[in-house]
């Protein structure tokens, strides 16, 4: 990571010969990246020496990263609106509760004279200790794990979690005299023994369990939706926190799903299963079908948290403060029918993608990472091919937006958040109408979400058909 920050040096330096850049202002930079990379990597290490597999500790590391930056701006969002006098909290509370990237954007906000105190040298070091002192305790918990956990037996987390907690529900279910909402089924293995064998044994497979995840996930979103709807009075047909609400819990849903879908067959490869599976009377393809079947549960526990933000976003944006400047029925219309779709066609085609990968790559960490990097690249290339076509004056302006509309269709986060921000009707070569059609919106939701419905039909066939060649039968 100290390369990669070399590397950064002489974009610093351009920026700086131009003006408007201070010395001060590269610095803290430097200082809050550096801090960051520690932070991360000593985060990182700790859920590695701690975890048994590279699944877990990749999930480990992104649950804990985000409860670890995003908890404390939410909790302190919460505490300026419960407790009354608290506004400070807003400004110094990112700040001293171990986050680097708050020490640059608290030294900008003082270069600006937006009324933060001025930051200093020596302001910046006292509030980076609680820092460095996160650092040096992620390091040390790190050796604690490495030789306490050297020899840790296979186990499922979560399934000894959910096990616990039926100990525990069970306990507490006498007051109520045995009743029972969810009752596990003894069904048989009949004709699909694999999907049997991974809705019975697995964590992720069993109904309960999975209600439990849903109920997990579900109950913090409600919450956060509530918390909107309090700040009612500063609406103007935005609401900004849900849009962010549904980026990370959208993020979140992608990523989680990818590593499980790019980690079911390899799985069976790492724990010597597969070539059992191999020597039975089902065709590769049916296995992995019945693998795949398993993931539309997990899908849809992703999913109603997802449904749920978009249903709390019509309701506030739409039934309490329309946008300005959009029918009340045309807008709402339009960003239910693309949400719908986002949500029916984008986890499944992240699912098939992930689990067609998965199915080429003989181990769990190249599956994992070339999932995640082709997902990665899919979003981001196409938008750098947007901003490049932007800064260049060759071509007129009917063929630039055209060429800009096809690149920005070609990465699956552009319509998506143009809907958020009710723009589709802007959407390149539209704009020139001000956004006075709406026929424009509905051309760009059929052209991406037909493109991306293809896409998903030719990974699933991918997977399908070559299954017999990627599991070498």
């Amino acid at each position: 990571m100290l390369s990669f920050l070399l590397l950064a040096m002489p974009l610093a330096a351009i920026a700086y010969a131009f003006g408007g850049v201070t010395t001060d202002a590269l610095t803290f930079g430097l200082y809050a990246l550096l801090l960051s990379c520690l932070q991360v990597g000593a985060l990182a290490l700790m859920c590695s020496a701690w975890c048994r597999s590279t699944v877990s500790a990749l999930l480990s590391t992104y649950l804990l990263a985000v409860m670890f930056y995003a908890g404390p701006p939410i909790l302190a969002k919460l505490l300026s609106l419960f407790i009354p006098g608290s506004y400070w909290w807003k400004e110094d509370f990112n700040v001293t509760l171990l986050i680097p990237p708050a020490l640059w954007q608290e030294a900008q906000n003082s270069r600006a004279g937006w009324g933060v105190t001025p930051t200093s040298w020596s302001t910046v070091e006292r509030r980076s200790v609680l820092i460095l002192i996160s650092i040096v305790t992620l390091l040390s918990l790190t050796r604690v794990f490495l030789v306490r956990r050297a020899f840790a037996p296979p186990s499922s987390f979560f399934l000894r979690l959910f096990r616990k907690l039926d100990g525990l529900m069970q306990r507490a279910n006498r007051i109520t005299g045995h009743r029972m909402l969810l009752r596990e089924g003894r069904s048989l293995p009949d004709d699909d023994p694999i999907a049997w064998r991974e809705m019975t044994r697995k964590a992720l497979g069993k109904v309960h369990y999975l209600v439990r995840i849903l109920v997990a996930i579900e109950v913090p979103v409600i919450a956060l939706c509530a918390l909107a709807s309090l700040d009612l009075d500063n609406y103007r047909g935005q609401c900004e926190m849900l849009s962010l609400v549904a980026m990370v819990v959208g993020t979140l849903a992608i990523l989680a799903l990818s590593v499980q879908a790019a980690n079911t067959i390899v799985a069976e490869r790492v724990q010597q299963t597969l070539e059992v599976l191999l020597t039975t009377s089902l065709t590769a393809r049916e296995i992995v079908a019945q693998k795949a079947r398993v993931l539309r549960r997990f899908m849809l526990v992703l999913a109603v948290p997802l449904l749920t933000i978009f249903g709390a976003e019509v309701f506030l944006e739409w039934g309490v403060t329309p946008r300005q400047g959009f029918g009340e029925r045309d807008g709402s219309l339009i960003y239910i029918v693309c949400s719908l779709l986002t949500v029916g066609i984008y986890l499944p085609l992240v699912s098939w993608l992930s689990l067609w990968i998965g199915l080429k790559m003989r181990t769990r960490f190249k599956a994992i990472l070339t999932a995640l990097a082709v997902i990665v690249a899919w979003c981001a290339v196409p938008i750098i091919g947007v901003i490049f076509l932007g800064s260049m004056g060759r071509f007129d302006w009917l063929t630039r937006q055209v060429f800009t509309g096809v690149l920005a269709i070609l990465s699956p986060i552009v319509v998506p958040a143009f809907n958020e921000q009710s723009r589709l009707t802007l959407f390149p070569p539209f704009d020139r109408s001000q956004g006075q059609i709406f026929g424009a919106a509905w051309i760009v939701i059929a052209i991406n979400f037909t493109f991306y419905g293809g896409l998903l039909l030719l990974f699933r066939h991918l997977a399908l058909s070559r299954a017999d060649r990627y599991l070498r039968r």
